[in-house]
């Protein structure tokens, strides 16, 4: 490496100036194909022309081209004019300003230097550094640095931090100040009790280290510090979560029943298995046998099959009473869902083939007894929403071979919600108590708090988290406390820092080894466990991925708790997917120090207002802008409901609760729906001469709706199409006729507000802040803007 140092700019000054003399600019090296490689071209690029051709005829003997080019360097292989040295054998003047120096043998992979020694060349470009391979072993191919010996430091040990170095400490203090002093052997009074000062010191130290080393971000090791301290930037470590799924049932019986809460299941045979996974019922839930396995009421075979889209369905029951009392447990919210399954190949009417995943459930809203008038036969007839509109075709009944096959797809109503989670319950008294099987004694910290540790076979599950990192996370446990006063039921907090001295509140920290902590308050912070209760803590157990199981495997139910049906076959009709594992430490240190920008616990600009409505489920998008009242500021909100146009109470609530927590001081909040501005437009369209306008006129009108088109692309006037402040540009709607097959142009194009004709605009309608465009095109809902089509040309 040269140890040269360069003026870059007075260097490049010279090489524009050198007059008649040359200099190197740059060289490339290329190796000889074979393998290994006899010999290399170093293609060396020079700043002008002057004095090659005579380098070239000088260097005509391997003596002369020594003696013009030397090559120096090299470490295993050196350069030289011995034989088996790296030196030039050839040179080649290919060009204007470039000579090629044949090169042999190829050197290793050490730095070398040619040289040119001819007086037509400047002294300062007459050498050029290479290397024959640039590749080298490591990623870095800097020379190691050169150091000098460290200064020699006193031998004192001012670290003294454990067992042995504070012994030798206080032996070297004993020494010099009791003259004549000997550490004699270890049964000796004041050796042992050297010894003993030596071992509280160790525990404290380490003590001390362990505090301070969880005390601060960058150091702290434990799930529950790094917890904590993300709590203090409004990050909450996500604690995974329990899978869910939903549970078809079959059974026989003769009225209906409650499932309870709790009632365990399990994939495989119940009781579970060593490594079947344990599930229990959500929320009581009301079954029926009307609802176990239901057929479609086909009217004589004219309608076997459902189409893609249904909203509807007609259901063979078995007679009028029974098809009424169908309806009231529909009505009054006993039977919510329907599960519809297809059992068979509809090709063959057998089993096998059936497509295991044509499955859907469907949320009911409404039902109606009736019945055929043609037979007399008793029909449920039952309604869902255009969100639950069936995604593919069902068929029902089919014929194969002549012969009538029913059951291709059944109904099933009889659907409970399940979670993940063996049921775990233990007892936790005062120290000094008699403990028997499942009761523990509870702890004090070091602020006199109540402390229960769980075992740790089981840990506890945690719910799921709409929204991860920014929701506290909610446990399975459940706290009761019983005492002399009675029992309570106490509350689980992410923290005790807001719980006053009368709150039964309590705090379940998990660590990196899924052991659990229950915390209660120390009588300031959350009220203090009385010495004489009992707790009782109830939990789900489990992890959550060993949830995630197939579909049709969770098999197993606790029939005992359902003696008066006698359950039968019960099975998953979907694949559980949502079982999570804890959020890993490393990735909560690497989120936690930018929580802030993503999760702004105070609303103090416009956009923060914004950004926290957005946060709410329902929200498409929203606006805010001030607004003086006479007396103080108010903050207005705009709401652009999703998927529609029209700002419900539960949302607004919702967004109300959402704000009111995060806005400053001082200033009011409105929530409003946004000012939706109907438009009147009409469009002159020519049509090409080989298409029908019968044919094109649907296509035109369906891509202009506000629904979707046929694709299932979102049409133009889409409401979530358009939000605050966006302008309507006439290019955009010829954008959208020009991909529309068969239109040959726009002749003309007219827009205005439906409620104001003199603001109008063939080019562009601009809103205000908290406009929003409206277009629904309804013939019965005029005000919500009308689009007219008119055509021209097209084949005739």
């Amino acid at each position: 490496m040269s140890t040269i140092l360069y003026n870059a700019d007075a260097l490049a000054a010279r090489a524009r100036n050198l007059g008649a003399l040359n200099g190197i600019d740059f060289g490339i090296v290329q190796l000889d194909t074979a393998s290994p490689p006899g010999y290399a071209i170093v293609e060396v690029h020079f700043y002008n022309d002057q004095s090659l051709e005579a380098l070239v005829t000088a260097a005509s003997t391997p003596a002369a081209m020594w003696a013009l080019a030397p090559i120096t360097g090299g470490e295993r292989i050196v350069g030289g004019p011995l034989p088996g040295q790296v030196q030039v054998i050839g040179l080649t003047h290919t060009g204007s300003g470039v000579i090629q120096f044949k090169v042999a043998p190829v050197g290793d992979y050490s730095r070398y230097t040619l040289t040119i020694l001819d007086a037509g060349f400047d002294p300062v470009f007459a050498a050029l550094e290479f290397r024959f391979r640039p590749g080298c072993f490591s990623a870095n191919c800097k020379p190691l640095p050169v150091y000098s010996p460290a200064v020699a430091q006193p031998a004192i040990d001012y670290l003294a931090k454990d067992y042995d170095s504070f012994r030798h400490t206080m032996i070297v203090a004993m020494m010099q100040r009791v003259p004549n002093w000997q550490a004699t052997t270890e049964a000796a009074l004041d050796v042992a009790l050297l010894d003993l000062f030596c071992a509280a010191a160790d525990e404290l130290s380490n003590y001390q280290d362990r505090v301070m080393q969880e005390a601060y971000w960058p150091t702290a090791q434990k799930r529950i510090s790094l917890r904590r301290h993300a709590r203090l930037m409004g990050y909450y470590p996500y604690e995974g979560n329990q899978s869910s799924t939903v549970l078809a049932l079959n059974f026989p019986g003769t009225t209906s029943y409650s499932i309870q809460q709790g009632t365990a299941a399990c994939t495989g045979a119940y009781p579970p298995q060593p490594n079947a996974v344990s599930f229990v019922v959500a929320t009581e839930t009301s079954v029926d046998p009307l609802f176990s396995s239901v057929q479609l009421y086909t009217w004589s075979d004219a309608i076997p099959s459902l189409a893609k889209g249904a909203t509807s369905a007609d259901l063979a029951i078995s007679s009028a009473a029974d098809a009424l009392n169908a309806q009231n447990l529909v009505t009054s919210g006993k039977i919510q869902r329907l599960l519809v399954q297809e059992w068979l190949n509809p090709a063959t009417g057998q089993a096998a083939g059936a497509d295991p995943m044509h499955r859907q459930i469907v949320e009911l809203t409404g039902a109606t007894a009736t019945s055929d008038p043609l037979t007399g036969d008793a029909v449920l007839r039952v309604t869902w929403s255009d969100a639950d509109a069936l995604t593919s075709s069902y068929c029902f009944v089919v014929s194969v071979n002549g012969n009538r096959v029913p059951g291709i797809s059944l109904f099933h109503g009889n659907l409970v919600n399940l979670v993940q989670g063996t049921k775990q319950q233990f007892e936790f008294v005062a120290a000094g108590t008699p403990l028997g099987p499942g009761t523990y004694a509870f702890q004090l910290n070091a602020a006199g708090a109540v402390e229960c540790k769980l075992p740790p076979a089981f840990p506890v599950l945690w719910t799921a988290t709409a929204n991860q990192g920014y929701d506290a996370p909610v446990s399975t446990v459940l706290v009761s406390l019983t005492d002399p006063a009675g029992t309570t039921t106490w509350s689980e907090q992410h923290d005790l820092i807001h719980s006053g001295a009368d709150d039964g509140d309590f705090v379940v920290e998990t660590d990196e080894n899924l052991r659990s902590l229950i915390r209660f308050g120390d009588g300031v912070n959350g009220l203090a466990v009385p010495a004489d209760a009992t707790v009782k803590v109830e939990w789900l157990s489990g992890y959550g991925p060993d949830g995630n199981v197939g579909k049709d495997t969770v098999t197993g139910f606790d029939a005992t708790l359902a003696p008066e049906v006698g359950l039968g076959a019960c099975w998953n009709p979907f694949d559980v997917t949502d079982g999570a594992a804890p959020e890993d430490e490393e990735i909560v240190r690497r989120r936690v120090p930018e929580a802030f920008l993503y999760n702004q616990q105070r609303a103090v600009t416009l956009a923060d207002y914004a950004a926290r409505a957005e946060q709410i489920a329902g929200v498409a998008r929203a606006e805010a802008q001030y607004a003086w009242t006479g007396s103080w500021r108010t903050v207005r909100v705009s709401i652009d409901p999703e998927g529609t146009t029209t700002l419900s109470p539960a949302l607004r609530a919702a967004v109300e609760s959402a704000l009111d927590a995060v806005h400053l001081i001082g200033e009011d909040v409105e929530v409003r729906a946004p000012e939706y501005v109907p438009l009147q437009i009409a469009l002159n369209i020519c049509i090409a001469s080989d298409t029908w306008i019968d044919d094109v006129a649907p296509v035109i009108e369906q891509a202009f709706s506000n629904g979707h088109t046929a694709d299932g692309r979102m049409a133009f006037f889409n409401p979530d199409q358009w939000t605050f402040g966006q302008a309507l540009h006439a290019s955009q709607i010829e954008g959208v006729l020009a991909a529309i097959p068969g239109v040959e142009h726009l002749v003309s194009i007219s827009m205005a507000r439906w409620d104001n004709q003199n603001v109008h605009s063939s080019v562009v309608m601009t809103m205000g802040p908290s406009e929003i465009v409206l277009l629904s095109n309804d013939p019965s809902r005029m005000e919500e803007g009308t689009i007219a089509f008119t055509y021209q040309g097209g084949r005739q």
